[in-house]
C-alpha cells in the first residue's frame, strides 16, 4: 500500500476511475496498467478492512453491475455517485484515505476479479 500513499487522490481517481474528457458515460476508457494495480492494491486493503462485501457476486450486486472486465468498470459513470456518496457522508477510511463507498467497491471488485484471475 507504500507504492501509492503519497499518491494525490484526485490524480489517482481520474485516472482509475476514468474521468478523461471526451468519454462517453458507458465507455471504456483504458486504464494503465499501474493505475490498475494501485486500484487492486487499494482494494485489497478495503477487502481487509471489512467496510465493503467480501465477494465479487455482492460487490458487483451493491454495484449494480454485471460486468467481469476490470476495464469496463473503470469509466466516467461513477463520477456522480461517487460525489453522491461525499455528499451523504456514505464513506469508509481506509489506509489513511476516505474514499466513497463506492469507490471502494470498485476497487474490492477489482482485487477479487485478480484473485479469481478474471483480470
Amino acid at each position: 500500500m507504500d507504492r501509492f500513499a503519497d499518491m494525490g487522490r484526485r490524480a489517482f481517481l481520474k485516472a482509475a476511475v476514468g474521468s478523461v474528457m471526451g468519454a462517453g458515460a458507458a465507455q471504456a476508457v483504458p486504464v494503465a496498467p499501474a493505475i490498475l494495480e494501485d486500484a487492486i492494491d487499494i482494494g485489497r486493503a478495503v477487502l481487509r478492512t471489512g467496510v465493503v462485501e467480501s465477494d465479487a457476486a455482492a460487490l458487483r450486486a451493491a454495484l449494480g453491475v454485471i460486468d467481469r472486465d476490470i476495464a469496463t468498470l473503470f469509466t466516467p459513470r461513477w463520477n456522480a455517485r461517487m460525489r453522491r456518496d461525499f455528499a451523504t457522508g456514505d464513506t469508509v477510511h481506509v489506509a489513511g484515505w476516505t474514499l466513497s463507498r463506492s469507490e471502494a467497491r470498485l476497487c474490492a471488485l477489482a482485487a477479487s476479479l485478480r484473485q479469481q484471475g478474471l483480470c
